[in-house]
């Protein structure tokens, strides 16, 4: 991201960047997923995060700052699947 602390990082591309790495499965089903990170391109920083799996087209996934308390949980939803979820 252009806010990126390291100016040789700024100009990267998003496209193709892992934004998610490391989380581990937290349960057997492998619906929950801790102890990862996640990278804000637009702010250029990374943050601690969790993730869970809602069903097959939606993951909420928490990124936080040292405490799960103090974050933000947003949804992403699979391109191509909002006619099928609008149904529901």
């Amino acid at each position: 991201g252009r806010y990126n602390a390291d100016p040789v990082l700024r100009h990267r591309d998003v496209i193709g960047r892992e934004i998610v790495s490391d989380l581990e499965a937290a349960d057997p089903r492998g619906t929950q997923w801790r102890g990862g990170t996640i990278y804000d391109p637009t702010s250029g920083r990374t943050y601690d995060c969790e993730l869970r799996v809602r069903d097959d087209d939606r993951l909420d996934i928490r990124g936080y700052f040292g405490l799960r308390l103090i974050g933000r949980t947003v949804t992403w939803t699979r391109v191509g699947s909002e006619a099928r979820l609008c149904r529901e």
